[in-house]
Order: structure tokens, then C-alpha cells, then sequence
């Protein structure tokens, strides 16, 4: 997404499974292990479902579409 900064930020979107929580620190604090620090997401944002194309591919400008019209 935009970012005035850096010119874009990571944000993930998390569906969690039926039954679930995510708890973004312990999701962010697993990820720092394993990805490089610009890769880490900085921002993390639940939702029901992935908006998707017929084909099944994620529609990330949809996603992107979302987050500008909440003012994020």
C-alpha cells in the first residue's frame, strides 16, 4: 500500500480459520524470525474472506481499494 515514507508499506490480511484468533504480536514476533525486516508487515488486518477473482486469484487491488476507503 501507499506510504508516504517509504513510497509502500506490508500490510497483511489474515483470514483466520474457523474456531481461531490471530494475535498480531505473535504473528509479527514469528515472522521476524523468519523473513527479512522490510518483509515484516507492519500493519495486520483481519478479515472474514480474500476478495478473489473467478480464476481464484487474490483481487489485491480490492484489498488496497479497502484500506484507502477506511483511511489507512
Amino acid at each position: 500500500l501507499p506510504d508516504n515514507e517509504w513510497g509502500e508499506r506490508v500490510v497483511a490480511f489474515i483470514v483466520p480459520k474457523p474456531g481461531k484468533t490471530v494475535v498480531a504480536n505473535e504473528l509479527k514476533a514469528s515472522l521476524k524470525k523468519r523473513l527479512s525486516p522490510f518483509k515484516v508487515p507492519k500493519e495486520y488486518i483481519t478479515v472474514s474472506e480474500l476478495p478473489k477473482s473467478p480464476a481464484g486469484k487474490i483481487l489485491k487491488r480490492e484489498l488496497r481499494k479497502q484500506l484507502m476507503e477506511k483511511g489507512k
